[in-house]
């Protein structure tokens, strides 16, 4: 993410008049959000009469006009005639280019990954791992914002279950069952970007509790085929997964803990009753 200031211009002294050009200001800023433009969380400030507000951009060239979705454009031509003037934008990072995130094109495939820590990484290039702008992907205005609504879900499913309350386990669920609500939006939505980049794109499935022992004979949890692949990170992204079905387009990692085998079970293949 890059640091940045925007400036949208003077507020009115009338209470009224300043409120709606800060919701206006506001709803345009949440319309970058939702397109994978900038950040969620953001401070706003008043400088010398100015309304000022400090927010991270995916990019340094993420504000720009031409890269808003349509519901975006609509928000800044409000915010263009209430303040007379476009959002003025200014990146604070001395390297910006540091810490951009990447475009799609070019890579041999893609893998949709978040954690609870990670706001606004939502797909990784399979070549480097590398973060990749959701703004640039040739995919509906619609399908960046279900992307971005699908990882703040996430998020707080991974959150919850860190959290090891009363919802760890429906919330562990979530995140390891292909069929769970959540993946099943996950696989969706790794389709349509699939059928919109060309490129395969693959869902990463959680793994925390695992076996003790012959956990490397676990089967695909979403078609029951051989899916253990050793993983080597040298050879790229997607190949340092330990687990992948390219049928399924589904990659998971060795799991982090082998004391409970109960759990264990969870997320692992289930064969069709007869």
């Amino acid at each position: 993410m890059v640091a940045a200031r925007v400036c949208f211009g003077p507020l009115s002294s009338d209470p009224d008049e300043r409120e709606r050009k800060i919701d206006l200001a506001d709803g345009y800023l949440a319309m970058l959000f939702k397109n994978g433009q900038a950040s969620q969380h953001q401070m706003d400030a008043r400088e010398n009469g100015q309304h000022v507000v400090y927010k991270a951009l995916t990019r340094p060239d993420a504000h720009e006009e031409q890269f808003c979705s349509e519901w975006g454009r609509r928000d800044r031509e409000k915010v263009v005639e209430a303040f007379g003037q476009p959002p003025e934008w200014t990146l604070l990072d001395d390297e910006p280019e540091e810490f951009a995130k990447v475009d799609w094109k070019g890579a041999p495939s893609l893998v949709l990954y978040t954690a609870w820590m990670a706001e606004n990484d939502l797909i990784g290039r399979g070549d480097n791992g590398e973060e990749v702008a959701i703004y640039l992907l040739p995919v509906s205005d619609m399908t960046r914002e279900h992307l971005v609504h699908w990882g703040m879900h996430y998020r707080d499913l991974d959150r919850v279950w860190l959290g090891s309350g009363d919802l760890e386990i429906p919330a562990y669920k979530q995140l390891v069952e292909p069929g769970s609500t959540l993946l099943q939006e996950e696989r969706r939505l790794a389709r349509e970007v699939e059928d919109a980049t060309g490129l395969p794109t693959y869902v990463y499935l959680f793994r925390y509790w695992g076996r003790r022992t012959n956990e490397e004979a676990r089967r695909c949890p979403g078609c029951g085929a051989a899916w253990y692949v050793g993983g080597d990170r040298e050879e790229g992204y997607l190949e340092g997964f330990a687990f992948r079905c390219d049928a399924c387009r589904l990659v998971s990692e060795m799991p982090s803990d082998t004391t409970d085998e109960r759990h264990a079970r969870l997320g692992e293949y289930r064969p069709p009753r007869a």
